[in-house]
């Protein structure tokens, strides 16, 4: 029975996010394994206390990208 998997990358740094999503080669005939990545360019930067209240999620996800803007650190924390 074949079971397909997906491999889920999150980079906080967008050149290591470009690296990621580079298919890797293996030595498996006819695979390549091609990850779904996120980087910082596809999460938002969350600078809303309300919004990182109601989605602590994705503003967890911000502050991991973007946590070196004072406004994502600052919602994120009032959010907590």
């Amino acid at each position: 029975m074949a079971c397909p998997i997906t491999i889920l990358m999150v980079c906080p740094k967008a050149r290591t996010a470009k690296w990621a999503a580079a298919p890797i080669r293996t030595s498996l005939p006819g695979y390549t394994l091609t990850c779904q990545v996120i980087g910082p360019d596809q999460i938002p930067a969350v600078t809303h206390p309300a919004e990182a209240a109601a989605h602590p999620e994705l503003a967890a996800l911000s502050v991991m990208a973007h946590g070196e803007h004072p406004p994502v650190m600052e919602a994120f924390v009032a959010a907590l």
